[in-house]
């Protein structure tokens, strides 16, 4: 039950969301908080106060509604998966068991991931396969080397060694010399710096 509220705090709560308001849209009409500050009768402090009040308020707002959203369209595709998984496997279920009565529908495989696929987008989980391998920092590199962006041509043959053992993409060669086909002159005059 909520609690008892007198008029005399109705009528200041209901002044104040009006002053909110009117500061908002004077806000949006493109005024300086200075400017509204003046027109409304508050401190350019109080003004921003409002506008970040509004601003939490906009983003919880949101957040609710893309969290019911996600929910809408999980539940939706948790119904289409249920009802493309027999077809999927070429199966149905007989007392609690799956039994194979047929071959598997390829087309309803093909519908079953794509519905995987969005339900790992709608959860997040998809965001390490849009993002891209990350680089691993190299030890021993400069701040500004360790970033994601470097270019493999630039690494000390025994920098490329440990990208190498890292990576898993290159041969480790146990020699220190470095392979035939570069100039031996040209990578000491780089790293002397």
């Amino acid at each position: 039950m909520g609690r008892i509220v007198s008029p005399k705090t109705q009528a200041r709560t209901l002044v104040a969301e009006q002053r909110a308001t009117r500061v908002i849209s004077l806000l949006a009409e493109g005024k300086s908080q200075r400017d509204v500050a003046r027109e409304v009768g508050l401190t350019q402090p109080r003004v921003c106060q409002i506008l970040k009040a509004t601003r939490r308020q906009l983003r919880h707002d949101a957040r609710d509604r893309l969290s019911l959203y996600r929910a809408r369209q999980l539940a939706e595709l948790e119904g289409l998966k249920a009802a493309l998984f027999p077809r999927a496997l070429g199966a149905m279920k007989r007392r609690r068991r799956w039994v194979v009565v047929g071959a598997p529908d390829l087309a309803a495989v093909d519908r079953m991931l794509s519905l995987m696929k969005r339900e790992a987008a709608l959860l997040g989980l998809d965001a390490a396969a849009q993002a891209g391998p990350a680089a691993v920092p190299l030890p021993g590199r400069s701040a500004e080397r360790n970033g994601t962006d470097f270019d493999l041509s630039r690494l000390t043959p025994d920098e490329l060694r440990q990208w190498a053992a890292i990576h898993g993409k290159l041969q480790i060669r146990t020699t220190e010399e470095p392979p035939s086909n570069t100039v031996s002159g040209s990578a000491s005059s780089e790293t002397t710096d």
